[in-house]
C-alpha cells in the first residue's frame, strides 16, 4: 500500500476509534434511525453476523480529489479481499464538503482484520457479539454488575445470564452501536442515545441486548 492510500484510509476510518458523545435528535428517536454526524462513525451488527460501518467526515476538496480517493479505496479493498468478498462499499457520497462512507463486512472477524491492518497498524481491535456463555468461552472477563439501559438501576451478571435470549456486544471502539434488538444493560461509560449505544474508545464496553419479536 502506498503512503497516500494509507493516509486517506486513516483519515476516514480512524474516527471509529474516537470517543463519541452527542445528543440524539428528537426526530431520530421518533423515526428509529441513528444519525451519524461529521466526525462520527457507527457500527450496526446485523442478525446474520455481518457488520455495517458508516463514517461521516469532512472532505477538503482543495486537498483531496473524490475520484482519486474512490479509486485508492477500491484498490485497498481489492487488496484486502483477494479472491473473497469480505468487505464492500455500500455508499460513497460527497455532500456539502462531507464525505459519507458505508462499508459492509461479511463478518465481525473481517471487520477486525481490516481495521487492524489498515487503521490501527496492528493495535488490538475488539468486537464480539454472542451469548454470555460464548463471551466467557472466548476469554472475556465480564464485570459482576451492569446498569439497566433505561435507568440507573444496577443488575448483577447472574440475573443477565438467566435469560438465554440475551446477547452481549463487546468492543473497545468509540462509536455509535446499533443492533437488531432492544438495549437492556450496559457497562460503565456507555451512553444510550436514541437507538444507539455510544461507546468509549480504548476501554472495554459491554452492551446487552435482546431481539424484539415483531407483533403479528
Amino acid at each position: 500500500m502506498t503512503n497516500k492510500k494509507r493516509i486517506i484510509s486513516i483519515l476516514f476510518l480512524v474516527c471509529s476509534l474516537m470517543i463519541v458523545l452527542c445528543a440524539c435528535d428528537k426526530d431520530d428517536v421518533e423515526d428509529k434511525v441513528v444519525t451519524v454526524n461529521p466526525g462520527e462513525s457507527s457500527l450496526h451488527i446485523l442478525e446474520d453476523g455481518a457488520v455495517v460501518q458508516k463514517i461521516v467526515e469532512e472532505f477538503d476538496e482543495s486537498k483531496y480529489n473524490k475520484d482519486d480517493f474512490e479509486r485508492d479505496l477500491k484498490e485497498e479493498l481489492s487488496e484486502f479481499n483477494g479472491s473473497d468478498s469480505l468487505v464492500s462499499i455500500e455508499r460513497l457520497e460527497l455532500n456539502d464538503s462531507n464525505m459519507t462512507l458505508e462499508f459492509k463486512f461479511q463478518s465481525v472477524q473481517a471487520f477486525i482484520d481490516y481495521t487492524m491492518k489498515y487503521v490501527t497498524n496492528g493495535s488490538e481491535v475488539i468486537l464480539f457479539h454472542g451469548t454470555v456463555d460464548e463471551a466467557v468461552t472466548a476469554g472475556f472477563e465480564l464485570p459482576g454488575t451492569f446498569t439497566k439501559a433505561d435507568s440507573d438501576e444496577y443488575v448483577n451478571l447472574d440475573t443477565i445470564k438467566s435469560d438465554n435470549d440475551i446477547k452481549v456486544l463487546i468492543t473497545n471502539i468509540g462509536c455509535k452501536i446499533e443492533v437488531d434488538g432492544e438495549f437492556l444493560y450496559i457497562s460503565e461509560g456507555v451512553i444510550i442515545s436514541g437507538y444507539a449505544a455510544v461507546t468509549q474508545a480504548d476501554t472495554t464496553n459491554f452492551i446487552f441486548y435482546k431481539k424484539v419479536e415483531e407483533e403479528k
